[in-house]
């Protein structure tokens, strides 16, 4: 795996002054220092929502008619023509002399 990403992951341990290093805590303490015991079962219960759940994929119906898919085919087949045929005059172009331009004569 790369060592170089975007954005950094964020530490798993917090160094402490006592020597080893304790977990960074990522639920919200109560005046205590103790989690709140409701928690895990608030996500628990956003976890097997039904309501939250997508919808089951149906592999049957196609999201795309085929005469979309024959049209956007077609249109792709008619850009890559095109490209073909500029990139065939692409060397031609770069070796025809490019005109110089004329320069100004300068009024005294």
């Amino acid at each position: 795996m790369s060592q170089e990403r975007s954005t950094p992951d964020p530490p798993t341990m917090q160094p402490t002054s006592g020597g080893a290093p304790q977990p960074f805590l990522l639920f919200p303490l109560f005046g205590d220092g103790n989690l709140p015991s409701h928690t895990p079962g608030r996500y628990w219960r956003l976890f097997n929502d039904p309501g939250l759940m997508p919808p089951p994929l149906n592999l049957e119906v196609s999201a795309v008619t085929p005469e979309a898919f024959q049209g956007l085919a077609n249109q792709v087949q008619a850009i890559a023509w095109m490209l073909q045929a500029i990139i065939f005059h692409i060397p031609q172009l770069t070796q025809q002399p490019s005109p110089q331009p004329q320069a100004a004569p300068l009024a005294q």
